[in-house]
């Protein structure tokens, strides 16, 4: 499972903005618990596969959100996040030392629709 790649595609449009995220997944009792360490979200189901969904759906929302309030530009810079314009090939996964039996992933999510050129370098 880790290394495994999520794509979350939900938003529809001619721009097409990617960023990579990191998900960290780990078991409790009879669930499991994704969490984007970028975003501050997690969910839980389950399976992995079912939380990992629930995740790409949480972050989804989240940058929407941010997007609505006009927001996500800023957050994405204050968090150095970068923003690709099309999807990475290789992501780089990057997380803390984590606990035995705990998973981590890349997210690549696409960004929602935003009106006019973000004030934003590219990777």
């Amino acid at each position: 499972m880790a290394g495994r790649e999520f794509v979350g595609l939900a938003h529809s449009g001619s721009r097409k903005e990617f960023v990579v995220l990191t998900g960290v997944m780990e078991k409790e009792e009879r669930v499991w618990v994704a969490t984007c360490t970028e975003l501050g979200v997690a969910a839980q189901a389950r399976s992995v596969d079912d939380a990992l969904d629930r995740l790409t759906e949480a972050c989804t929302l989240q940058m929407s959100v941010l997007e609505e309030v006009g927001e996500l530009d800023r957050f994405l810079q204050q968090h150095q996040i970068q923003i690709y314009k099309s999807v990475p090939k290789r992501p780089r996964l990057e997380v803390p030392k984590l606990k035995p039996g705990t998973l981590a992933t890349t997210l690549v999510q696409r960004l929602p629709e935003h009106s006019g050129e973000r004030n934003l370098a590219y990777a």
